[in-house]
């Protein structure tokens, strides 16, 4: 079985953006940007408690969700007109002009 270093793979799914993680103010851009390459139907977020969380920074950290985070995300998914699940067919966005997809993440955590 491959071991991995759980240090570098944090770091690279931090960089991919499969994980985002912070205040609203840095979070905010990167969920804008996967908004804007990906224009998801459905976007997940998970919150995890645990660890060395508090039940009270949990809570904080919903709060900001639900306050700060998640009617931004609406706003740009109105102003993106970007449709529900279930609105656009799977593959239907168009390439750009060069014929290759926007790249989401940091092609050299791939690799890694």
């Amino acid at each position: 079985m491959k071991k991995y270093n759980h240090e570098v793979l944090y770091e690279n799914l931090l960089r991919n953006r499969q994980i985002i993680t912070g205040t609203p103010d840095t979070v905010l851009p990167k969920i804008r940007q996967i908004m804007e390459t990906l224009r998801p139907g459905i976007f997940s977020i998970w919150q995890i408690e645990g660890g060395a969380t508090t039940h009270e920074q949990s809570m904080h950290s919903l709060k900001l969700l639900g306050e700060n985070v998640l009617p931004q995300m609406r706003e740009w998914a109105k102003e993106l007109d970007l449709p529900g699940p279930g609105e656009v067919r799977p593959g239907s966005r168009k390439l750009p002009a060069n014929g290759k997809r926007d790249p989401v993440c940091d092609e050299s955590a791939l690799a890694a």
